[in-house]
């Protein structure tokens, strides 16, 4: 099994959250979008040095935005989750991946604490951090990514 940038559950977090709603209001959901993946997804040196990337990212990203309603759906449902009892109970080889620069400072949980929280419950599990990067890794790093990924299922 392999898990990325994910958690088991996201303690202390109810609804959803103040800050995004009131910032998809003012600036639209696209822009929102744009800019919330621009803050957790790649670093600056990654966008000052392959901007032509980070656009063709949101080419493709933008172009095929869910509708609103679906993305709320599942914030909440991400916000309402809690598996943490039941990862003792996982009995295949399991690989969690999370960059090392991951972590939005508006929430109080970020992916790179809840996915190392994840594999430390998680029993016999590889925890990889990947240098340097932030949430969009299988864009900005992918053959870093893919070699990990390859070596694991190869074991």
């Amino acid at each position: 099994m392999i898990l990325a940038s994910t958690g088991a559950a996201f303690p202390g977090a109810t609804g959803l959250p103040l800050t995004m709603i009131k910032e998809m209001i003012e600036w639209g959901y696209p822009e929102y979008v744009r800019e919330h993946t621009v803050q957790v997804g790649f670093t600056d040196e990654f966008i000052g040095t392959h901007p032509d990337r980070v656009e063709e990212f949101f080419r493709t990203r933008l172009a095929n935005l869910c509708p609103v309603e679906f993305y709320l759906r599942h914030v909440l449902a991400r916000q309402s989750h809690d598996t943490r009892d039941r990862l003792k109970e996982i009995r295949v080889p399991t690989l969690v991946i999370v960059g090392e620069q991951e972590g939005d400072p508006n929430i109080a949980t970020s992916h790179r604490a809840s996915s190392e929280m994840l594999a430390k419950a998680v029993p016999g599990a590889q925890f990889v951090v990947l240098p340097g990067q932030k949430h969009n890794y299988f864009a900005s790093a992918p053959e870093a990514v893919h070699r990990i990924i390859r070596d694991f299922l190869s074991e």
